[in-house]
């Protein structure tokens, strides 16, 4: 009944979180579970989360830090929309969404990613569902699209949305969120953050790892089956609402990439110009 009179009322949302977090202690230990997605961004979660969030057993509320990141605003009381995400959800399983990185959410919630782990286990959430993207390369090239203003979007309906020019790299400075590096150094950087991160939230969580290239890219339906058998959740059928929109290969998207062929050629992500 709380719960449900906070949430009816005409109350800012920041203060209805505030109001729930309060009230956390004297919900039962019932109320207090969950589910989380790990991924680094143009990954495939938003058209995954899009599926979850229409599931009858499943609240899905997504990068609930984002807003924070973007704005730069620090997020010390991050608890509360655990808590928040957790007690508005009525019977079904609150999921959340963290970019996991050392870069993104993260320094944002002032905490490491093993912090941010005990936190969320302490609050009962069992299972992660780990989402990756092995063609580190190809994440980027979408990030730098849109930093360019070659699209004003990263998801869009239409699969057939053309970019306004071709995509020139700068070879010395791309872009995740919260950091700039050199092409090389950034690929190295995701790739080996990544597996940390892989080998820390193994050891935490009934742990379900995804790959955009196996089980979203073709057919994100792949992906959220899984999940559903994971979570021992009944099926229920979801519609893909958003369309893989970066489909040409990358000396179609890339003015220079002659100049990334270089620079990649004879490393092990040499694969990723041709995959």
């Amino acid at each position: 009944m709380l719960t449900r009179f906070i949430q009816t009322n005409r109350l800012p949302r920041q203060l209805k979180i505030k109001l729930l977090a309060a009230a956390y202690p004297m919900f039962p230990d019932d109320k207090r579970k969950g589910i989380f997605m790990w991924h680094h961004g143009r990954c495939g979660s938003t058209v995954l989360g899009g599926m979850l969030k229409q599931h009858p057993n499943i609240r899905w509320r997504g990068e609930v830090y984002e807003p924070y990141a973007e704005a730069g605003i620090p997020r010390p009381n991050f608890r509360d929309d655990i808590r928040y995400a957790q007690l508005e959800c009525g019977p079904k399983i609150p999921g959340i969404e963290l970019k996991g990185l050392p870069s993104q959410h993260l320094p944002t919630l002032g905490v490491s990613l093993g912090q941010f782990m005990d936190v969320i286990r302490d609050y009962g959430f069992s299972h992660c569902i780990f989402l990756d993207r092995r063609n580190t390369l190809r994440k980027l090239i979408s990030v730098q699209i849109v930093d360019q203003g070659l699209r004003t979007t990263y998801h869009t309906k239409d699969k057939d949305a053309d970019l306004k020019g071709r995509l020139h790299i700068d070879l010395q400075r791309v872009r995740i969120q919260g950091k700039y590096a050199p092409l090389l150094e950034m690929i190295r950087h995701i790739d080996e953050e990544t597996e940390k991160a892989r080998q820390l939230v193994r050891g935490y969580f009934d742990f379900l790892p995804l790959y955009y290239e196996d089980h979203i890219e073709s057919d994100p339906r792949v992906a959220y089956r899984e999940i559903l058998t994971h979570l021992q959740v009944p099926h229920h059928d979801a519609e893909v609402t958003l369309k893989r929109i970066n489909v040409k290969t990358l000396q179609e998207l890339v003015e220079n990439y002659r100049e990334v062929e270089d620079l990649i050629a004879g490393t092990k992500y040499e694969w990723m110009l041709t995959a």
